[in-house]
């Protein structure tokens, strides 16, 4: 009798901590993704984005909402903005030659759809883009709020140039 109610005992447990292990998982994971979603949708107030001007060194805890523009490293290559991306153009005939998405919010326009790697931008098409030049060496180009900031490697903001749609 019991060596029997062990064996229920130890199977009840094994169940108990089958089933804890089944509850735990998915509220950590769901925890975890609510972190994630709550940091992807809280907009800084706008006493803090007035804060960002020309000379402000940007906190660490605000860096994150910035996206780099990655470098230009090819010859005769702009980088252009338009619409939520930054296109990277031969500045000799307009063929875009890379497409980096750096607003998720905003959705490519039906008649934008074109605007992929390797298409010529028509002449009439060309004043839609706004340029955000090629940073030296010692300055990066990140993006936020429809703004370009040119930052030194301390993320203390240069130059900032609005991006307007």
């Amino acid at each position: 009798m019991k060596k029997y109610t062990h064996i229920i005992t130890m199977n009840r447990l094994v169940t108990a901590t089958a089933a804890l292990g089944f509850i735990a998982v998915p509220l950590i994971q769901a925890e975890e993704g609510l972190t994630v979603i709550k940091t992807e949708l809280t907009p800084l107030k706008p006493e803090v984005t007035k804060t960002f001007v020309d000379g402000y060194m940007v906190p660490n805890e605000y860096r994150t909402y910035f996206t780099d523009f990655p470098v230009v490293d090819q010859k005769d290559v702009v980088v252009r903005y338009y619409n939520g991306r930054a296109y990277y153009v031969n500045s000799n005939d307009w063929k875009i030659v890379r497409v980096v998405d750096i607003d998720s919010s905003i959705e490519v326009q039906k008649e934008d759809a074109v605007f992929v790697e390797g298409y010529v931008i028509p002449e009439e098409g060309r004043t839609r883009f706004i340029e955000v030049p090629a940073p030296d060496k010692e300055v990066s180009v990140r993006y936020y709020n429809n703004t370009a900031y040119y930052m030194n490697s301390d993320y203390e903001i240069v130059r900032i140039v609005r991006l307007d749609r």
